[in-house]
Parts: structure tokens; C-alpha cells; sequence
């Protein structure tokens, strides 16, 4: 993905950029997926000032990744290097000079490409993904009934588990 990331089609009269089983599982949550945003975003730099944001601790981290997400599915805001770091300040206890670093250092940058092909190498292609026994099992939102299904499923192939409830992983 470019640093500048890749523009969106232009929404067309009477359509949405937002399709209905994602805006309607968002409203179930509270959440307003607007698609405003007219690009597709290169998250590498978000993705460094989470990892950044985590390493001052997980409340940092949980408030800067609202952040980002309402900015962007919600508001509109491309998560370029000064959106993230004004988004950062506005999280209590986070370093936003450490942000801006962790988001133009090429080496912390890279890092997380390197996770991430590492992550693709694996067969994750979107998020959320899913993972059982070390094995992908699937990718995207999912309904609970779905998951719950995929739960059985693996219980039923690996007997060894058998002996353990599904309830308390719900």
C-alpha cells in the first residue's frame, strides 16, 4: 500500500461505502461506520504508534486504538503521521513526541512490515483473524454462532479436548 494509500471509488448516488452487515453489526455496538474516508489507508503507521502506544502500557494503547478507529470509520480521518500524533494527544499518559518518532522511524517502520508479512505468511488476509489449535480457521466479523460453531468443530476433531467445555471460552 502506498504511504499516501489508495483512493476509494466515489460513492455513487443512494449507495453506501459502508455494507449493511458491517454497519448494522456496528450500530449493535454503538459504533458508526460512515466510510467518509476517501482512502483505503497504508496503516503501517498506526500499527507503529499502537505497538509504541503498548509499550506505555495497555490503557494507552486500548485509548489510542479507539481513537484511531473512531477517527477513521467514524470521522473520516486519514491516519497520516500528524492525524496520528494529534489523535495521541489526546490520550492521557502517552508520549506524543515518542508517537511521532515511533511513526517516521524507518526501522521501527519496518519492523512492523516484518510482522506483518510474517502474520501474511501465515495466512492472515484481513483482521480479525481467527486461529484454532495453531491452525487459521477463518477471517473477518463474525457472527457469536459462527465462532461457536467453529468451537465445536474443533472440539469434535480433537478429542484430546473433548474433556473441556466449550462454555468457559465464550
Amino acid at each position: 500500500m502506498p504511504a499516501e494509500g489508495v483512493a476509494k471509488p466515489p460513492v455513487q448516488p443512494g449507495q453506501s461505502r459502508v455494507p449493511g452487515r458491517l454497519g448494522a453489526a456496528g450500530s449493535a455496538v454503538g459504533i458508526e461506520f460512515t466510510g467518509k474516508c476517501d482512502r483505503y489507508p497504508n496503516s503501517v503507521p498506526a500499527h507503529a504508534a499502537l505497538e509504541y502506544a503498548g509499550e506505555q502500557g495497555q490503557a494507552q494503547q486500548n485509548n489510542l486504538q479507539e481513537a484511531i478507529f473512531k477517527a477513521y470509520f467514524t470521522d473520516g480521518v486519514y491516519p497520516d503521521v500528524e492525524n496520528l500524533v494529534t489523535l495521541a494527544g489526546g490520550v492521557p499518559g502517552l508520549d506524543v513526541d515518542g508517537i511521532r518518532m515511533a511513526v517516521t522511524n524507518q526501522e521501527r517502520l519496518n519492523q512492523v512490515k516484518q510482522k506483518a508479512k510474517q502474520n501474511s505468511d501465515k495466512g492472515v488476509t484481513g483482521v480479525p483473524c481467527f486461529f484454532m489449535n495453531g491452525q487459521r480457521t477463518f477471517s473477518g466479523a463474525q457472527d457469536p454462532a459462527a465462532i461457536i460453531s467453529m468451537f465445536h468443530t474443533v472440539n469434535e476433531k480433537f478429542p484430546l479436548l473433548s474433556n473441556h467445555s466449550t462454555d468457559c471460552l465464550l
